[in-house]
């Protein structure tokens, strides 16, 4: 493709959609500059090879310094933006050299490898104006002027490769109907892709929340086989201090079902700003601890595991935080953010005041819990004394067997005496209620793990447990009767090259650490300085090569829409029609032959077709021999007499 400003104008266009026209309009300049500049550059394969591998290279950094820098560049959308860049060198030494396409090894390094010789090649221009028309795309899916610059970009690109044989307004009027036409499947497959990922959202959501909901959690409870949570690494606690709570709430429920429990109040207050992402949670409560979380949230909208007294939150990654009467606190519109702070004291819980739905039981359980603790007038203390001594000859098991009682709870208190954290939850809530003591379910974590590599706490996924609390003295207690050896049985339970996997996902995390606490400003210039003096070897090592200067009749280039238009044998062509033999409307230069019985003009035929329709073209000898053949026959018909012209197809009698 060797049409003028189309190129120019996509890379204008993209800079201006990109913000990155200080690149654009320097690379538009360079690109069109070889219309105007007749000296070329006779490059080696080697140097094709060598300007391939830096544009590896350049892509390799850009990767990586957007993988570093994920929470400050977008990288799927990032990247694609940026192409334009990288590929740009190549582009241009392929403009500004005596070859014109691209051969496949040329960027498959595998390629260059293999014995035969790599025959397919491409044209640069096009792959550089798709490669343009996608990174203008990007983030401006809402635009509209997007798909009629494209299909204006296209058509323009397209105009010298349409047939000649069809009028010109023929092709232009097929060329709109299908773009037409493309836009309307467009808009139906994009309608199809919004409705296909609400959906998809909704699942995932729902099994998601099967957890995390603060007004409905679903249990594992009545499950039967064996529950396995990942020893993936949740979060990191940075706290300096060994008293650090050792549990942190998620969300509670007081209205139980037969395996499930939900909140009765599922309304959320807004907590006001203190200041720039940092809420007061309770003003009156003074901050005697301090930590920083390194929790990168992962959705929109998440609960945010918090002590139960903590008192400010800052640097939260968020717009807005909501609380609940039961201690839940939803951040909403979370942004990326690797890290937040937490103050907190050991006064009151930040929970309201228990409520009737605190005391409900289900029915069913009612006579089983009358079997096993009998009403007795126990101060709240001692209710909660009794229940723990109660459990103390439980075990914890993450295998559960089919249940033989109606209710799973039920076989669990009377029969297996065995169960995983959820199951000694739900059975303590129920138990304090039937003595009298107002009791909630709570989800969130256990903080168990203290990692010397990184002097932090490690909280992973199986860490996240189930707990009871109890209203006594007017606050919430933990009441935790889950045997203690859970945490061991979830860490022999862990495989075998969890220690590697978690040494190498440490040591990424410090680095990351590290990285972030860097400014941007103190490795841009780095990265400025680097791309200089690559470009300045580049600018070298093709200026020192070897250069030809093309003159007016051997820029074929200029004098061809496209591949073969420049083929000696139009000149026959030209020659036949002055004899009367014209080439009728639609005929195939073949059958024109045929019916003129110039049967000696198929060898010659042959080699045209070659040159038009081969993309490995001629090499310079046989275009040389291919002119001289065609000197040679139009030499002869000259000293012959000419025949009698035959009327040609659709010709005027």
């Amino acid at each position: 493709m060797n049409q003028r400003y189309i190129l120019a104008t996509a890379l204008l266009v993209w800079g201006w959609q990109s913000e990155l026209a200080w690149f654009a309009v320097p690379m538009a300049i360079i690109v069109e500059a070889r219309h105007f500049i007749n000296r070329r550059w006779a490059l080696t394969m080697k140097d094709f090879y060598q300007v391939a591998n830096l544009t590896t290279l350049g892509l390799a950094g850009m990767i990586g310094f957007l993988f570093l820098n994920a929470r400050t560049y977008h990288f799927i959308t990032s990247l694609l933006q940026w192409l334009p860049i990288v590929f740009f060198g190549l582009t241009v030494v392929i403009a500004y050299s005596t070859t014109d396409r691209m051969r496949l090894d040329v960027l498959f390094h595998s390629l260059r490898r293999q014995k035969q010789p790599v025959t397919q090649s491409w044209d640069m221009d096009y792959f550089f104006l798709g490669i343009c028309l996608l990174a203008t795309g990007i983030n401006n899916s809402g635009a509209t002027f997007y798909f009629p610059y494209v299909a204006i970009m296209l058509g323009w690109a397209l105009y010298p490769l349409r047939q000649q044989r069809y009028p010109r307004g023929a092709w232009v009027l097929i060329i709109c109907l299908a773009f037409l036409l493309g836009q309307q499947i467009h808009i139906g497959l994009a309608a199809a892709q919004a409705a296909l990922k609400a959906q998809s959202e909704r699942w995932v959501a729902n099994w998601i929340m099967r957890r995390i909901d603060p007004l409905h959690t679903a249990t594992a409870i009545g499950q039967i086989g064996r529950l396995k949570l990942s020893d993936r690494i949740v979060f990191r606690i940075d706290s300096g201090d060994a008293g650090f709570p050792r549990l942190l709430r998620e969300a509670a429920y007081d209205f139980p079902t037969l395996n499930n429990w939900e909140v009765n109040q599922p309304s959320f207050a807004v907590i006001p700003q203190a200041d720039d992402f940092r809420w007061r949670l309770q003003p009156a409560l003074p901050a005697e601890h301090e930590a920083t979380v390194y929790l990168e949230f992962d959705r929109h909208h998440a609960l945010v595991p918090l002590p139960a007294g903590i008192a400010e939150v800052d640097q939260l990654p968020a717009l807005n935080l909501r609380r609940n009467d039961y201690g839940a606190i939803q951040a909403s519109d979370i942004i990326p953010s690797p890290s937040f702070t937490i103050r907190y004291a050991t006064g009151q819980d930040i929970a309201g005041v228990h409520s009737e739905a605190d005391r409900v039981i289900p029915p069913g359980l009612r006579e089983v819990l009358h079997d096993i603790a009998p009403d007795r007038d126990l101060a709240p203390a001692a209710a909660v004394h009794f229940v723990r001594d109660f459990f103390s000859d439980f075990s914890y098991s993450l295998y559960q067997a089919a249940p033989t009682a109606s209710n799973p709870i039920e076989s669990f208190l009377t029969q297996t005496r065995a169960g995983h954290c959820e199951y000694f939850a739900s059975a303590t809530a129920l138990m304090l209620r039937h003595l009298g003591v107002p009791a909630r379910y709570v989800v969130g974590y256990s903080v168990q793990e203290y990692n010397s590599m990184l002097n932090m706490y490690v909280v992973r996924q199986r860490h996240a447990h189930a707990w009871a609390e109890a209203w006594l003295d007017g606050s919430w207690v933990p009441v935790d009767t889950t045997p203690g050896t859970w945490v061991s049985a979830e860490a022999d339970a862990a495989g075998a090259l969890a220690p590697a996997f978690d040494f190498l996902n440490n040591a990424a995390f410090l680095f990351l650490r590290w990285w972030n606490a860097q400014k941007l400003e103190d490795y841009q210039l780095a990265l400025f300085l680097i791309g200089t003096l690559l470009g300045i070897i580049l600018i070298w090592r093709i200026y020192t090569s070897e250069q030809v200067v093309i003159t007016a009749d051997d820029d074929s280039d200029d004098r061809a829409s496209f591949p073969g238009m420049d083929s000696p044998f139009f000149r026959i062509e030209r020659h036949l029609a002055s004899l009367g033999r014209r080439r009728a409307n639609g005929e195939s230069m073949r059958a024109w032959c045929q019916r003129h019985g110039l049967d000696d003009l198929v060898p010659i035929l042959n080699i045209h077709q070659r040159l038009r329709f081969d993309p490995r073209g001629l090499a310079a000898a046989e275009r040389h021999q291919f002119n001289l053949l065609v000197d040679e026959w139009i030499g002869r018909q000259t000293h012959e007499k000419p025949a009698a012209p035959q009327r040609s197809v659709g010709e005027d009698r």
